[in-house]
């Protein structure tokens, strides 16, 4: 079986696609700092992770965060 045939994405996206929507979640449902939502998902760096999220989300983690977040900081 070939993923992209089979998905319509490359398996590195969808593994991007998931570490992302782990992050979004742990900004909305955590007071954990991005750094360390970068670490958990699999980031090194987390300016990467915030590059990245930048340009699919349109907003930076941190936006994000405040816009959906019900979690008083």
């Amino acid at each position: 079986m070939r993923w992209k045939e089979e998905t319509g994405e490359s398996f590195s996206s969808f593994v991007r696609n998931i570490r992302l929507q782990h992050a979004e979640s742990l900004l909305v449902n955590t007071n954990t700092t991005i750094a360390d939502i970068s670490s958990i998902i699999g980031y090194e760096n987390p300016e990467s992770f915030i590059r990245l999220f930048e340009k699919i989300y349109n907003m930076s983690p941190s936006k994000y965060r405040k816009k959906h977040n019900c979690i008083e900081e």
